[in-house]
């Protein structure tokens, strides 16, 4: 896996179509760490990073292929999800709070 980590700036494309036929071959086995495929998880997650760091087609190249690791529930592709949820600057603005008047005495 590191091997192709090196190369995906090179010729992402073919990178890309060895990571999804390695995800075709090993399927649900990428989601159980009794497994070795579920080790090169990470890998293929880091590869999906840097596709969609890199122009089109390549950047839907890598957002299809992190949205395979997820269907696969692949070794810490669900963990990496909610990191990136959590960074700073990626969540959403809540609206504003609605200030109240102030109340008008009785006397």
């Amino acid at each position: 896996m590191e091997a192709l980590i090196e190369v995906v700036q090179d010729d992402p494309q073919l990178v890309h179509a060895i990571c999804l036929r390695i995800l075709q071959s090993v399927g649900p086995e990428m989601g159980s760490i009794a497994y070795a495929a579920a080790m090169d998880a990470e890998g293929i997650v880091n590869i999906a990073f840097t596709l969609q760091r890199l122009d089109e087609p390549d950047r839907t190249n890598g957002l299809t292929l992190f949205e395979r690791l997820i269907e696969l529930d692949a070794y810490r592709s669900c963990e990496t999800l909610m990191d990136v949820d959590r960074r700073p600057g990626t969540a959403r603005s809540s609206l504003p709070r609605r200030r109240r008047g102030r109340r008008k005495r009785v006397k």
